[in-house]
């Protein structure tokens, strides 16, 4: 086991440049084409890193994740499809969450901040393991097509208590504890 960490410096031709942006494909694994996959116990993504780019750690076997606080936006299946567990804590700061960006992972908990301004109906699909999921953007009450799909009807969402009576009458959200 060992941990992967993004987001300090790189060299190159004798400059230092610091890592902003995680791209697309970094630590991908297509088990379909036959690559090995190498598990890592914990990713850190560094306090540098705004951006990390669709399929940045698509499959890529990542147990847990851990986001320093500048990140913004996360893309299209950056994280899907790995084991992760364990609590996703997401930065305040953080603005947008696309498409699958969480998808099929086994998180106990997560925690969306009230900062994120932008979601995708897909973003935590297939989240079999959830226990918890605490909602701090109070827009989400109005949200009515986010896919709960695979989520335990055990699921506890906690929200504001000034939104409380919005995510209560969302069709949604209303039967969930």
């Amino acid at each position: 086991a060992f941990a992967v960490i993004m987001g300090g410096e790189i060299e190159h031709n004798t400059r230092k440049y610091l890592v902003t942006s995680v791209g697309n494909e970094v630590l991908f694994t297509d088990n379909d084409a036959g690559y090995s996959t190498q598990r890592c116990c914990a990713f850190y993504v560094g306090e540098n890193v705004d951006t990390i780019m669709d399929k940045a750690f698509y499959a890529a076997s990542v147990d847990s994740v851990h986001m320093g606080p500048n990140v913004k936006f996360i893309g299209s299946n950056a994280f899907a499809g790995n084991p992760l567990k364990g609590d996703l804590i997401l930065p305040y700061g953080l603005n947008q969450i696309n498409a699958n960006a969480f998808a099929d992972n086994n998180f106990n908990r997560i925690l969306i901040p009230s900062s994120v301004n932008s979601m995708s109906a897909t973003a935590f699909k297939n989240s079999s393991k959830l226990k918890e999921l605490h909602i701090n953007a109070g827009w989400i009450a109005n949200y009515s097509n986010w896919d709960l799909s695979g989520a335990p009807s055990t699921l506890s969402i906690y929200v504001p208590v000034e939104k409380f009576s919005a995510f209560k009458t969302n069709s949604l959200f209303g039967s969930r504890k």
